[in-house]
């Protein structure tokens, strides 16, 4: 796990045990392979050939304007067999699959010939998929074998939150990111400041399994966020919140 620790006058990063680095699911690991060996793999994409194939040339679509209120959402979809499936997700919470990007392919297609309401979007969280819940690679394995999706999502709403690291000698979050990822997963709140921006919040809470999105105007790339809050004396954070 990540922990961002703030001094007096600057924001600093600094490593806490615990969590692994990232928990990327690769799919098609043997059974035998260990967690630790899918935690150092770069993001993948899922691919309809029952194998997770990486692809770095397409950079993740921005979302739509943000939702006015998180919720639970029941959706459904019927993807190309004979297309790549087109997702890059990742597992850090080991029972949602996150959407951390869509490049062409079969769900690209989809939501572009699709009402809105019936697509699914950058960074909407995947909680089940035909019933089947819990387990992320229950959850990534149902996606490759079946070609209509009945699925139940969370989409987020941004939270933004504004850090004096004078105020604060830690942010109190502690963090876990994908190595090739766009956001930071929020693995525990503790003491800290956003503990304490949440006791005076009177609408959304950040909680377990929020996503930082940006940091002080980074957008992108996890590694990217952290840098962001390392020499910093203020830190202003867009949260994506999920509300079940």
């Amino acid at each position: 796990g990540i922990h961002l620790a703030m001094g007096a006058s600057s924001c600093k990063t600094c490593c806490s045990g615990g969590a692994k680095e990232a928990a990327v699911i690769q799919a098609s690991m043997a059974p035998d392979e260990s967690a630790e060996h899918a935690a150092v793999q770069a993001a993948e994409v899922l691919a309809t050939n029952g194998t997770l194939a990486t692809d770095g040339a397409f950079q993740p679509p921005m979302p739509k304007a943000a939702e006015t209120l998180s919720s639970e959402r029941h959706i459904t979809l019927r993807r190309n067999p004979d297309q790549n499936i087109g997702l890059g997700l990742d597992a850090l919470d080991a029972t949602t699959a996150f959407v951390d990007s869509i490049i062409p392919g079969s769900i690209h297609d989809w939501n572009n010939t699709h009402p809105e309401s019936e697509c699914l979007r950058v960074h909407d969280r995947i909680v089940a998929v035909n019933g089947i819940s819990g387990d992320t690679e229950k959850i990534l394995a149902a996606l490759k074998s079946a070609v209509e999706w009945n699925l139940t999502i969370l989409r987020p709403v941004e939270v933004r939150v504004s850090v004096d690291c004078a105020c604060f000698p830690t942010l109190g979050l502690d963090l876990k990111y994908s190595p090739n990822g766009n956001t930071l997963l929020i693995s525990e709140v503790s003491d800290g400041a956003l503990r304490d921006w949440n006791a005076r919040a009177q609408s959304y809470k950040v909680r377990r399994h929020d996503r930082i999105k940006s940091i002080n105007g980074v957008i992108g790339g996890a590694k990217a966020l952290l840098e962001s809050a390392s020499s910093a004396d203020k830190l202003d954070l867009v949260i994506l919140h999920y509300e079940p």
